[in-house]
């Protein structure tokens, strides 16, 4: 095959996949492992990110192999889910596993960050915060886990923890960070005044403040030797995963919006300058991938998550069939969905299986059935 390709990773909720593509955006390869989420108390998510470790080695190792063109892979991409909180000591080891966006543990320290100032006082950083949000999470961490906040010596997102693996290189992008509620999002940057009103040490957050398309590293050599790929290839900033597929939708021009599902559902449009949300309805805007674009956000947390979890209860043993035949278990769903009347006969599923966002912004809210019958 003649011209440069280029390796994709997006490390989502569910799993990590890995894609190689050429120049023209033919697919050549995919790969993709799935990860799974902590719920050690009602309320709370975690992962591992040694699993997101494992997740990414095979699925790019498939990738690879299926496109049979890893010697001509150009660069990687890498985009991954936004919000969860990855601790490295100073031996750059995790401590413990990764609070994640769908945790809501942290209403207490959200509340007494939303004490600090008003929304326009705040207008820099977004406006309200949320307990999603780094700022929140390590002062949970400091009231509650102290010997592990005292061991922390750079907190990084998912996709960067993975880069970090890759390269070696410590480094953040502007889309991730500006949920932190530490970034100033009109001039790009972190927020000095944020940091020091809010109390968390300057020095645990990623010096290296990039634009998505900035190169942050290159491939170390053994791992370039084991996936196939060559030695130094350069590996992108990168993006949270909405910025990146907001890029991939042409969701990159200022009133262009559109919807996506993973493990969430989003609602994801493109602006030309960072507007503050006045009410707790967790709509939000934030950096784009695009540099000098910026771009807004709601979601419902667990819509696809919903669509898994019907899979591994009311469908288990059909998925273990299909599992043997090497079926496509989330095909035979959709497809006995297909059959059904519109309005399924009154049946109603509220998808709120660990509190909801956009716009009842409600840790309470809960999954319901409604309307069941014989």
């Amino acid at each position: 095959m003649n011209g440069d390709c280029f390796l994709g990773i997006d490390a989502g909720t569910s799993g990590v996949k890995a894609v190689v593509i050429d120049i023209h955006g033919h697919i050549r390869g995919m790969g993709y492992r799935e990860c799974d989420v902590i719920s050690p108390h009602p309320g709370w998510a975690e992962q591992n990110p040694e699993d997101w470790w494992i997740a990414c080695d095979g699925a790019v190792q498939e990738a690879v192999q299926k496109s049979g063109c890893g010697s001509a892979v150009a660069g990687i991409g890498i985009s991954g889910q936004m919000q969860g909180c990855v601790l490295l000591d100073r031996q750059g080891q995790p401590i413990g596993n990764c609070i994640i966006w769908l945790d809501q543990r942290a209403d207490e320290e959200t509340e007494a960050i939303n004490q600090l100032g008003s929304v326009k006082e705040m207008l820099n950083v977004g406006g309200y915060c949320l307990n999603s949000f780094w700022a929140p999470k390590l002062l949970w961490i400091r009231k509650h886990r102290p010997a592990d906040f005292e061991k922390i010596d750079t907190v990084m997102f998912t996709k960067d923890y993975l880069r970090y693996r890759m390269t070696g290189e410590i480094a953040t992008d502007v889309s991730d960070a500006s949920l932190t509620f530490f970034v100033d999002l009109p001039k790009r940057r972190w927020s000095d005044k944020m940091i020091d009103k809010i109390g968390i040490p300057r020095d645990i957050l990623p010096e290296r403040l990039l634009e998505s398309t900035e190169p942050a590293g290159r491939l170390r050599a053994d791992l370039a030797a084991r996936w196939g790929i060559r030695a130094g290839t350069v590996v992108a900033a990168g993006a949270g995963d909405q910025p990146a597929c907001g890029v991939g939708s042409d969701v990159a021009r200022s009133g262009v919006v559109g919807s996506s599902i993973g493990t969430s559902g989003a609602v994801f449009g493109c602006i030309d300058h960072p507007f503050v949300s006045e009410k707790p309805c967790a709509a939000y805007s934030m950096c784009h991938a695009v540099p000098d674009e910026w771009c807004f956000l709601g979601l419902s947390l667990t819509s696809g998550a919903s669509f898994k979890w019907l899979r591994d209860t009311v469908f288990a043993e059909k998925k273990a069939e299909m599992a043997l035949k090497k079926g496509d278990i989330y095909g035979y769903m959709t497809g006995l969905a297909q059959k059904a009347d519109p309005g399924c006969e009154g049946l109603l599923f509220l998808p709120y299986l660990n509190g909801d966002k956009t716009p009842n912004n409600d840790k309470a809210a809960r999954g319901v059935w409604f309307g069941l019958s014989q």
